[in-house]
């Protein structure tokens, strides 16, 4: 079945879920990125598509555990995306899910302190190209 609608402000009316794709994101720098990690996550039946993300360098704040590593991440299909609406991800980096064709190259993941987690998790992404980028633990969906 589709997803249901999702409001595209949090207090908002609910709008059919829209599409992402055709989008480059380059030549980003941060650092004291917080615990979380960074989401990009499409809907079962509706993936992200054709995202090209390069030279890019995100310095984490780390403390990641192990428990947090093996956390299975919830879907939300209705709730409003934001940052924070997964809560701490199984990735200190890069959280990919329901994703065809996405690129990676030249991409740096580093922490300020320890952290379990790997750097980059992908479930559900087809097409995934990595170019001097971390390594990608694959979870089944």
């Amino acid at each position: 079945p589709p997803p249901p609608p999702r409001p595209s402000a949090p207090d908002g009316p609910k709008q059919p879920v829209g599409r992402l794709r055709n989008v480059t994101l380059s030549g980003i720098r941060a650092r004291a990125c917080g615990p979380v990690g960074c989401a990009f996550a499409g809907l079962p039946g509706h993936p992200l598509e054709n995202i090209s993300l390069s030279d890019i360098r995100l310095e984490f704040v780390g403390g990641g555990t192990e428990e947090d590593a093996r956390r299975a991440i919830p879907e939300k299909r209705d709730g409003y995306p934001e940052f924070q609406m997964f809560g701490k991800l199984s990735a200190f980096g890069l959280f990919l899910r329901h994703a065809r064709n996405l690129r990676l190259r030249d991409i740096e993941l580093v922490t300020e302190k320890p952290d379990a987690r790997p750097p980059v998790v992908a479930i559900d992404v087809e097409g995934l190209k990595a170019e001097n980028a971390p390594p990608i633990v694959r979870v089944p969906a």
